[in-house]
């Protein structure tokens, strides 16, 4: 048996199931059972009027995760009335009436409310003064129009925010930000445990605002400009807490300002650069139904002699660098007909520390025309608007339609998403009708992709150091190929749902419309796909991981060799969760790949992998991501965003007037049988063992 896993916190007690596991049941109008002895005794309600918060309520099906920093007992509110939220963040997951889990250090609020607020002190309705009572509000998220919403009874994906997020709502600010600063220098003076990775205020805090607010809050703001001021406004109300507790200098939970907020910062750093990464959605006229119609009549009116289609998945990792591919698709009035362009082009450049997008690009790969585009933006909350005011909107644009009472207001010049450079050898410049002098460019749209909570065992991170693996990738077999010795392996009935492929091919695109194909194709075997699917290509990649600034990085060598000169080693993924099982062992480590960093150095370029790694087989396997096929073995897949475009232009080079949808071709079969497959992944040795089987 192994010795525990290092670092034991409350976040991996509070973790144990990706999904599901033992939890606190809270009631749709009370409290049924409640942590750290938390029980608003400082509420007094001899009565309550009609639809007041007057307890404790979880309410809604939005998640929003504070992710840094890690405060328990930290109180939030959102929606009105009965119908709304009031509570506190907790280390411990709970469920609500409506069956809706609520993961660790994570508030949930209903699809109704516009904003969520988290505060110290009272908030709940007071019948003897007719009002609410007394707060102090922390930090703010405004919710967008289009938030995250799912129904009851299932485990919505989550919004993770940091203290830098709701300072400016829906803005990030540098964690130098004076806000910032204070709110982190009261935070680390109200924590009265001795837990590094979380804060705990204690519920005599919220008393004391709560009954004495006017001498120990009063006016005094969060965002004093200077430290020196700040320090003084808000020394009172340690003194005060101090005085309440017992506590003298020098007794354990003493509460005072920090000296500095080293320790504090690194932890909200390594908080941002979490929940920055991530998968990112993007595109322009990348909608088959509207198309550019969205943006007719307006100061990107579309010139429909040079329409182009763009779109990219791009992975962030907890760097902010960028991984991913895109593709370019032009059709050009050449006189007497339409041609039609079209590419795979390779991201790089970096999300910064305020979801900035910065120094990013997209090159060609493949065909002779061609592409260099550079993007600019920024992200507000889960979303890069593009900010053009539309017909559709009565003149308004999209982030005033999504975000109507957001306060933040967004530079046009920099915070809209906007796409220059060239296209298929046509400039940007040439596309459209231009009249927006504040930020030329095609308008560009990002969204943030749904995922799970954050939380990360620092002490697994750091026993999977130095682990490696060997990751086979498996395609279905072609008819032509089903005698092979090589296409033995029957597709068991587990996985036979992951290989019946779709593939939607865009023949054209010219304002009226997309004219295009779907390939549907099964299989009944498996066999390795090779990089490139090419019979001499490299069969298997060597993935390592590596405990860096607080994160487990995934990296690759060249073409599938293992990673071994940091010169050429390719960062392409990361860890995204760990969990534990009943018996506090290490469980999984859930991973997410995208093998796009480098077009000329490693093999399966533009390959995307998620999964959990099974920690308690001695093999380490990858299964996928939800509890119910990861206990009963099921396999990962991949999905390849860059072969299936090669194998296209690959067809038209050698017939203009190729049949995409004649499945008795073998060419479109290979094409689809390379757009997804199953992965199989073994461990070989390096790192911390963990117990397993």
């Amino acid at each position: 048996m192994r010795k525990m896993t290092g670092a034991t916190t409350a976040i991996r007690n509070a973790s144990r199931r990706w999904l599901t596991g033992a939890a606190v049941l809270l009631g749709a109008a009370g409290l049924a059972s409640c942590n750290g002895g938390e029980d608003f005794s400082d509420v007094n309600l001899p009565g309550c009027a009609f639809g007041a918060q007057c307890t404790e309520n979880l309410a809604g099906n939005r998640l929003v995760e504070l992710v840094g920093p890690r405060v328990d007992n930290l109180r939030y509110r959102c929606g009105t009335g009965n119908s709304g939220s009031i509570s506190h963040l907790r280390d411990e997951e709970v469920v609500t009436a409506a069956g809706i889990r609520v993961p660790p250090f994570t508030a949930v609020c209903p699809a109704s409310a516009k904003k969520l607020e988290f505060f110290i002190g009272n908030g709940f309705f007071d019948s003897s003064t007719n009002s609410t009572g007394d707060l102090k509000v922390i930090g703010t998220m405004f919710f967008p129009t289009t938030s995250l919403q799912v129904p009851q009874g299932t485990t919505p994906p989550v919004l993770s925010v940091t203290l830098n997020d709701l300072v400016e709502s829906a803005r990030r600010v540098a964690k130098s930000d004076a806000k910032v600063r204070n709110r982190g220098l009261l935070l680390s003076a109200l924590d009265s445990d001795t837990d590094d990775e979380v804060i705990y205020i204690p519920d005599e805090l919220h008393t004391l605002v709560g009954n004495r607010f006017a001498d120990l809050i009063g006016n005094r703001s969060l965002d004093t400009s200077g430290e020196s001021a700040f320090r003084t406004d808000f020394q009172p109300l340690l003194d005060a807490l101090n005085e309440e507790l017992a506590l003298v200098e020098g007794d354990p939970g003493f509460h005072e300002f920090p000296d500095d907020l080293v320790d504090f910062n690194e932890r909200l750093q390594a908080a941002m650069n979490l929940s920055r990464a991530g998968y990112y959605a993007m595109g322009y006229n990348d909608n088959a139904e509207i198309g550019v119609l969205e943006f007719l009549n307006t100061i990107k009116d579309p010139n429909f002699d040079n329409l182009g289609r763009f779109s990219a998945s791009l992975l962030v990792l907890p760097s902010g660098d960028i991984v991913g591919l895109g593709s370019v698709l032009v059709s050009v009035d050449m006189g007497t007909e339409r041609e039609t362009r079209r590419d795979a082009v390779l991201a790089s450049g970096v999300l910064n520390d305020e979801l900035v997008f910065s120094g990013v690009t997209f090159t060609d790969l493949l065909a002779i025309e061609e592409t260099m585009l550079e993007l600019g933006g920024r992200m507000l909350g889960e979303i890069m608007y593009n900010g053009v005011p539309g017909v559709e909107g009565a003149g308004r644009s999209d982030v005033e339609i999504d975000q109507p009472d957001m306060p933040y207001e967004p530079d046009e010049e920099s915070d809209f998403g906007r796409l220059t450079g060239v296209f298929l050898d046509v400039d940007t410049v040439d596309m459209i009708n231009d009249a927006d002098t504040d930020a030329p460019g095609l308008p560009v749209r990002a969204a943030r992709q749904p995922r799970s909570v954050v939380q990360l065992d620092q002490g697994v991170l750091a026993d999977l150091d130095g682990s490696r693996y060997l990751m086979t990738l498996k395609r279905g077999c072609l008819p032509s190929e089903e005698e092979a010795e090589e296409c033995d392996a029957e597709i068991a009935d587990e996985d036979a749902q992951y290989y019946p492929q779709r593939f939607e091919v865009i023949e054209s695109v010219d304002g009226s419309g997309d004219s295009s194909v779907e390939l549907t194709f099964s299989f009944s075997s498996e066999t390795v796909r090779r990089d490139g699917d090419d019979s001499a290509g490299v069969a298997n990649t060597c993935l390592e991981i590596r405990y860096e600034g607080g994160n487990g990085i995934i990296y690759v060598g060249l073409d599938g060799i293992c990673p071994n000169d940091p010169a050429t080693d390719l960062p392409v993924g990361y860890v995204t969760r760990t969990t534990f099982d009943d018996d506090d062992q290490p469980e999984s480590a859930g991973i997410v790949l995208y093998l796009a960093a480098d077009a000329a150095s490693h093999a399966q370029l533009g390959t995307q992998i998620e999964g959990r790694i099974a920690l308690q087989d001695c093999t380490r396997p990858l299964y996928r991501l939800a509890d119910n096929n990861f206990n009963d073995g099921i396999r990962a897949s991949w999905v390849d965003n860059f072969l299936p475009v090669q194998l296209q232009l690959d067809a038209l080079a050698q017939d203009p007037e190729h049949d995409f949808s004649d499945m008795d071709d073998e060419v479109n079969q290979r094409l689809i049988s390379n757009v997804q497959g199953l992965v199989d992944l073994e461990y070989t040795g390096g790192g911390e063992a963990f117990t397993c089987e």
